[in-house]
């Protein structure tokens, strides 16, 4: 068995690694093209601010489908630690939830306006809603205008993450977070199976 700093430090970097290849290093190729690719970056950001939240709670899903399909059959056998006893989190909690923690990153930006007008706008519908619009100019978070710039907000997201490992290799191995954390890789291994 590893010993704690040794396996906080790797699955510290496994965190990392992961979101490096799946988020951030497609995100930073397309934020450097000519063109603006706001829909593709802000799908990207999306997806890692609701992964984030899991992390945090230690859920393996947001979706009541995924949990009845399998999360619920698993979780049945799951060690005691991993398993799952209070209700599976909607999204839309999720980025309530994410914005609310993380005001430090993403100040004035309404977790559940965000879910409508973002989230749910990119992933179901391939636009944004409610006149929103998403630009390479201005504040981060402009609800005055309805405008998103989708630079500030994946730099934003990516200092947010930093934040989130840094905290993990700082507290003990026993800390919440921690639970948390090593719960939803446990999840994300046999989910993958």
């Amino acid at each position: 068995m590893l010993s704690t700093p040794t396996a906080k430090n790797k699955l510290s970097d496994f965190l990392v690694g992961r979101y490096n290849e799946r988020y951030f290093e497609p995100i930073d190729l397309l934020l450097c093209q000519r063109r603006n690719y706001g829909f593709a970056i802000m799908s990207l950001c999306c997806l890692l601010a609701e992964t984030m939240e899991c992390y945090r709670k230690g859920l393996p899903t947001t979706s009541a489908f995924e949990w009845k399909k399998r999360v619920k059959t698993i979780n049945d056998s799951a060690p005691a630690e991993y398993k799952i006893t209070t209700p599976i989190q909607n999204s839309k909690a999720a980025f309530i939830d994410f914005f609310q923690n993380n005001s430090t990153w993403f100040p004035n930006v309404d977790g559940e306006q965000f879910y409508y007008n973002f989230r749910n706008g990119l992933l179901h519908q391939a636009q944004t809603q409610d006149g929103w619009r998403i630009v390479t100019y201005g504040e981060t978070y402009d609800v005055n205008h309805k405008t998103l710039n989708r630079t500030k907000f994946a730099k934003a997201l990516r200092q947010c993450f930093d934040g989130f490992v840094e905290t993990l290799r700082k507290l003990e191995w026993e800390d919440p977070i921690w639970v948390m954390t090593r719960r939803k890789i446990w999840w994300l291994i046999e989910l993958s199976r």
